[in-house]
C-alpha cells in the first residue's frame, strides 16, 4: 500500500506544479478535490498539498529506489534546501537502512556538512 501511496504523492505534486499558473489556489482545489476522492483526512491537508509539490520537484523523475523510503522520510527531505545535500541524505537513508527518526537526528546535528568540512 505505501507503494501506491508514495506514487500517488507524487503525481498529485506533479499536478500542482504543471497547473501552479492556470490556477490561483491550486493547493486548495487539489486538498478539495483528492479529499473528496479519497476520503476527507490531514493527508490531503493544504500543507500536504505543498509537500507533494516539493516532494516532485525535488524527485522529478519516479525511479524505483523511491519506493526504499517513506513517506516520512520525503517529508524530510524535501525541506533540505540544496540539492547535493538532499540528495547525500537520500543515499544515506537508502544505504544504511535510516529510519525517518534517524534521518532528522542526521539533518539536525548537520551530518552533510561534518563530511563535508573532514571533520568527522
Amino acid at each position: 500500500m505505501i507503494y501506491n501511496n508514495l506514487y500517488l504523492f507524487w503525481r498529485i505534486g506533479k499536478y500542482c506544479y504543471e497547473n501552479r499558473n492556470f490556477y490561483n489556489n491550486v493547493f486548495s482545489r487539489c486538498s478539495t478535490l483528492f479529499s473528496y476522492k479519497f476520503g476527507i483526512s490531514n493527508v490531503f491537508s493544504i500543507n500536504n498539498i505543498k509537500i507533494m509539490k516539493n516532494f516532485y520537484c525535488c524527485f522529478p523523475i519516479f525511479f524505483d529506489r523511491l519506493f526504499e523510503l517513506s513517506w516520512k522520510h520525503y517529508q524530510q527531505l524535501v525541506v533540505i534546501k540544496s540539492k547535493e545535500e538532499r540528495i547525500f541524505y537520500f543515499n544515506v537513508c537508502i544505504f544504511c537502512k535510516i529510519n525517518s527518526d534517524d534521518l532528522e537526528k542526521l539533518v539536525v546535528n548537520k551530518y552533510f556538512d561534518l563530511i563535508k568540512k573532514d571533520k568527522f
